[in-house]
């Protein structure tokens, strides 16, 4: 076995696996078996836990701090009757105590994202301070997304300013993988609409070189966006 360049080492240090999108990462039973065996045998790649805190349970989950690189927290209000608008199904009341929780258990490996609305913009203040006086290491206010859906009508009473997304080829580089193995073109894609592979089916080196994800790649350089069903329906609020 050769030794890495300096090069391939740097591009794996910066490479990243992030657990949780779709559904959030501390649902998952074997999440603390899963990051263990991520570290085995990529120890240098970084390691997302994406949560919105509801399933963190101390005694469950703690183990995780030296295994993780990063926590993200998904938080659109400190404000009970926002949170359980915004949020909904979860509720103020059962979450904002695993908040400290957390912080607590992955100290300076937290950061809080806050997709913005107008439900929520005059708090982003008040927001931030809580978390990083708890021990936050950023929070970002982050564009609201309407995540691809046919009907935006909640996401356009939310938006102050609503705008079409085309991404770029490179967003392609975002490897995709939902709890069941099949591959998708965007992260967004809550309903799975546009499907470009299976590993249930396929090897990760097939998956990676499939005519599907090639010709997604091509339709997003040509500018073909309305081609993709995901990328037809993708808005989100981008501030004047």
């Amino acid at each position: 076995m050769r030794a890495l360049s300096d090069r391939e080492s740097g591009d794996i240090a910066r490479a990243a696996i992030g657990f949780g999108l779709f559904g959030d990462a501390l649902v998952d039973p074997l999440v603390v078996e899963r990051a263990k065996y991520l570290r085995s045998r990529l120890p240098l790649v970084s390691l997302w836990i994406n949560t919105n805190g509801a399933a963190f349970s101390r005694a469950k989950h703690s183990s995780l701090s030296d295994l993780v690189s990063i926590v993200s927290i998904h938080c659109e209000s400190l404000i009970p009757e926002t949170y359980d608008y915004l949020m909904q199904p979860l509720r103020a009341q059962r979450v904002f105590p695993k908040y400290e929780q957390i912080l607590a258990a992955f100290p300076n490996k937290v950061n809080v994202s806050v997709p913005t609305s107008k439900r929520n913009v005059e708090e982003l203040p008040a927001i931030s301070a809580w978390f990083l006086e708890r021990g936050a290491i950023n929070v970002s206010s982050d564009f609201l997304s309407s995540r691809c859906a046919e009907d935006r009508s909640l996401f356009e009473s939310l938006a102050r300013n609503p705008t079409r997304i085309r991404c770029a080829p490179e967003i392609m580089d975002h490897l995709v993988i939902d709890c069941d193995g099949q591959i998708l073109i965007c992260c967004q894609d809550f309903r799975r609409a546009e499907g470009i592979g299976s590993l249930q089916h396929q090897s990760l080196a097939e998956a990676l070189i499939s005519v599907q994800r090639l010709n997604a790649r091509k339709l997003l350089a040509e500018h073909r966006h309305d081609e993709l069903a995901t990328c037809s329906r993708c808005y989100a609020d981008i501030p004047v």
